[in-house]
């Protein structure tokens, strides 16, 4: 599989899913906050991209590079901190669900990150994307998200909540 393949599969089909899964409920656990963020970090570093060329190196590099973590982080403590989350029914636990602002927040870190590139790319400040860098671009955005949300709830101190019931946000859908 080329390089240009697996960027089509991940943007029509990989991140479109990982994008649908946080727009329906699901019970916070740590093991769900965990695997996709590690999963998309590992393919990136062990992956793909690794192979395909060698990455610029340099001051412009750098300077990109840093540039792309800033957005991944500050667009993931974003959505952690808007995504709806909530005490299920029985009230030991907790659920989340994406919701309209936080999949414009996803779409608008797309974007960004494409004319990041391009403005990259045109100017000669880092030539050229690599696959590796976008999949560990998404993974530690997903990271920074999933640990917002679980500051939110599991970190957070639950005995303020006890006996109360289900704290669904207003229009929360359920299954």
């Amino acid at each position: 599989m080329s390089t240009i393949e697996i960027v089509i599969l991940v943007v029509l089909v990989a991140l479109p899913y990982s994008i649908y899964r946080q727009m329906q409920v699901n019970a916070v656990d740590a093991g769900g906050l965990i695997k996709l963020p590690l999963i998309f970090i590992a393919i990136g570093i062990f992956g793909f991209g690794v192979h395909d060329s060698e990455i610029d190196a340099g001051a412009g590099a750098d300077l990109y590079l840093l540039a792309s973590l800033a957005v991944a982080i500050g667009f993931g403590v974003w959505r952690g901190n808007k995504i709806d989350v909530w005490r299920n029914e029985a009230g030991d636990g907790w659920m989340q669900q994406g919701n309209r602002t936080t999949l414009t927040l996803w779409i608008v870190m797309i974007v960004v990150k494409i004319v990041m590139g391009t403005v990259a790319s045109v100017t000669d400040l880092y030539p050229g994307e690599h696959t590796g860098e976008i999949f560990v671009f998404i993974g530690v955005s997903f990271a920074i998200q999933n640990v917002i949300v679980a500051q939110r709830t599991l970190w957070r101190d639950s005995s303020p909540l006890e006996g109360m019931k289900s704290q669904k946000p207003p229009g929360a859908r359920t299954e």
